[in-house]
């Protein structure tokens, strides 16, 4: 009699051997987005802080005068002014923010990693 398939031994095992693995990598993953989630929404929380320091600084921050040219905050200073909430800042994490030719900005957070 020639054999076409699987036993049921091995189909347990190898259902026993993806359990195992699924057991590893899912809390790492869920992990993994929450941590992407709570940058996200740092990272928002930044740039609304970033334009009201802004707002605060007016005239007093002369590379934001001209187009082109970037300045770079360092989040722990919005916290000191009390414009952020330092639960998860940490030292290293800034936003960039560049002044476009129509006068905008334009603002990127940059966490250090």
């Amino acid at each position: 009699m020639q054999k076409n398939g699987f036993t049921l031994i091995e189909a347990i095992g190898i259902i026993i051997v993806i359990a195992l693995v699924s057991l590893v990598t899912v809390p790492i993953i869920i992990q993994s987005t929450d941590k992407n989630r709570e940058m996200e929404q740092l990272c928002l929380d930044a740039k609304f802080a970033s334009e009201t320091y802004i707002a605060m600084k007016k005239g007093s921050i002369p590379a934001l005068t001209t187009p082109g040219e970037s300045l770079t905050i360092n989040l722990k200073d919005l916290v000191k002014e009390g414009l952020l909430n330092d639960i998860n800042v940490e030292s290293g994490q800034t936003i960039i923010i560049t002044t476009n030719s129509d006068y905008t900005y334009r603002m990127e957070c940059s966490f250090g990693e």
